[in-house]
């Protein structure tokens, strides 16, 4: 009877093509043959996509050949359906290679829930070190080409309160393009107040602070944060109770410590200072005291007992 042999699984082709692979190499470094020892260096990195492994196709090239290889490398790497996403644009960023990884960001939306709090952490990072990259190193016009992408992840992270979040990816955008966070923000608060609820009002008051100090203190621009603010208060007045905690905000001096409190008034003093009653302990304050109350009564108050002695 004949036996069907059993698929084999992805694991173990890339086990056996692994150790295929690096005993090759141990048989091409004895007989000094750099072109297998290439070969087989660009075969293992297709079936682990590793940055050691892109480290050692590097090591093996000179540099017009590196050049030729690398860009076969990463078309393999963009058609390749199995390779970690994660992985592939880490290789890619590390050797500056910004354009041919932005294909590879996924929608936000389309991150599964339950992994979505990592995988949102995870591409965040990676998004912030490409902006980075760019605003350093290309144009302004090629950074400004990135704004649709930087857009879809700010405005997910707005949807789930992970304000501070993006403050890596804010610092980048300030630095090149303030007018795209200033057109962007008030979008931004529109979102987050659909389904704010109070126990949330906290973080968003922090959010809106540290708005008010990118504008006024980072770049200067008080009138701009008068206006948003100004906007902000019409818009929003249905929501009373969060608009009174924002109006602290609208203070001249900013605090820039998240958790300070502004400093009480005169006003609030003389509310929260309770009204304290004189405790009498002498027999001379006991008097003037009697004396007070005749005067305005017509008849003297019971005395404290621990002032009497005697029977008491």
């Amino acid at each position: 009877m004949e036996t069907q042999n059993e698929p084999i699984s992805n694991y173990e082709l890339v086990t056996k093509t692994l150790q295929l692979t690096t005993m090759v190499i141990e048989s091409a470094k004895v007989e000094n043959n750099d072109e297998a020892l290439c070969s087989q260096a660009i075969r293992a990195f297709k079936v682990d996509n590793t940055q050691r492994r892109w480290e050692e196709i590097k090591n093996l090239t000179s540099d017009a050949e590196w050049a030729k290889v690398k860009e076969q490398l990463v078309v393999f790497m963009l058609q390749n359906k199995n390779s970690d996403a994660k992985g592939t644009v880490d290789l890619l960023l590390g050797d500056g290679l910004w354009k041919q990884c932005v294909g590879l960001f996924p929608d936000p939306s389309t991150l599964e829930n339950k992994k979505r709090s990592t995988d949102m952490a995870d591409w965040i990072l990676r998004l912030t070190k490409l902006a980075h990259m760019v605003a350093t190193s290309e144009p302004k016009d090629s950074f400004c080409q990135l704004f649709p992408m930087f857009q879809r992840y700010i405005k997910r992270y707005y949807q789930d309160f992970k304000f501070p979040e993006v403050d890596g990816l804010f610092d980048v955008i300030q630095s090149v393009s303030p007018s795209f966070l200033i057109d962007l923000f008030p979008t931004l608060i529109d979102i987050t107040l659909l389904n704010i609820i109070q126990s949330q009002y906290g973080a968003f008051v922090k959010c809106m602070r540290k708005y008010k100090h990118r504008l006024v203190k980072d770049l200067g621009m008080e009138e701009e944060w008068e206006r948003f603010y100004a906007g902000f208060q019409k818009k929003h007045r249905g929501k009373k109770r969060l608009v009174q905690m924002v109006i602290l905000l609208g203070d001249s001096q900013i605090y820039t410590n998240i958790g300070q409190k502004r400093p009480p008034t005169d006003q609030d003093a003389d509310q929260q200072q309770p009204e304290k009653k004189k405790k009498l302990t002498t027999a001379a304050e006991l008097k003037q005291e009697q004396d007070n109350t005749t005067t305005s009564t017509g008849s003297p108050p019971t005395p404290p007992l621990h002032l009497l002695g005697g029977f008491w």
